[in-house]
């Protein structure tokens, strides 16, 4: 099972032209402990395994025993736990984060959700932004773009696209798409690895640059 951690971030009045940002403290084990057993009311003895340290703060993982039902523990709707939005889902093996960086802010993410379409089929079709970490932009999106997708079987995306906004003179940029499985991609050729590409498929082809020095 899935647990997916998002903070909630507080905004106060400092006075009629500032805002200040409360910053939301990290969830401890203990306040997970607190969510998993009092507010999911997850039975122990139904575990096998507590996965806290996921390398992912917003991304925690609970291993049960062999025919469980997890339904009653499940939560599509998020839930507030001290400042953090809360959803439960079952693991699902055959999702894949796809990363769109350095998109264009003007792009749409209808536009996303088109290109996402050629290679299979967007979860819910909802991309999630970037979210900025500094403080003063905390409440803030960057260039960066994700996607959950059940990719078609046998598919996967180039690593290089170019993209525009739709506004007049928006000036397009080649942005660099990734996922767990890809093919790499040269960025001087643009073959994939394994195909006739001097520095077979390697991102940035640097041994094409060595090659012709």
């Amino acid at each position: 099972m899935e647990i997916q951690l998002n903070k909630v971030t507080n905004l106060t009045d400092k006075s009629d032209s500032e805002t200040d940002v409360i910053k939301v403290k990290n969830l401890t084990y203990e306040d997970l402990g607190e969510l998993m057993f009092e507010v999911l009311e997850i039975d122990p003895s139904d575990c096998l395994a507590f996965n806290f340290s996921t390398g992912r703060y917003n991304y925690r993982e609970i291993k049960f025993k062999p025919g469980v039902d997890l339904t009653p523990y499940l939560r599509s709707v998020p839930i507030i736990f001290k400042n953090h939005e809360i959803t439960v889902w079952k693991q699902r093996q055959n999702i894949t984060r796809v990363t769109f960086k350095n998109v264009p802010l003007n792009v749409p993410n209808e536009e996303i959700l088109t290109l996402c379409a050629c290679y299979g089929k967007p979860v819910n079709g909802v991309v999630h932004q970037e979210k900025i970490n500094n403080v003063k932009g905390r409440v803030l999106t960057g260039s960066t773009r994700f996607v959950d997708m059940q990719l078609s079987d046998g598919m996967s995306f180039e690593n290089y696209y170019w993209m525009e906004g739709a506004l007049p003179g928006d000036k397009g940029r080649r942005i660099i798409i990734l996922h767990i499985g890809q093919a790499t991609q040269c960025s001087h050729c643009l073959r994939r690895a394994g195909s006739e590409c001097p520095a077979m498929g390697i991102r940035g082809g640097r041994k094409w640059v060595v090659s012709n020095f």
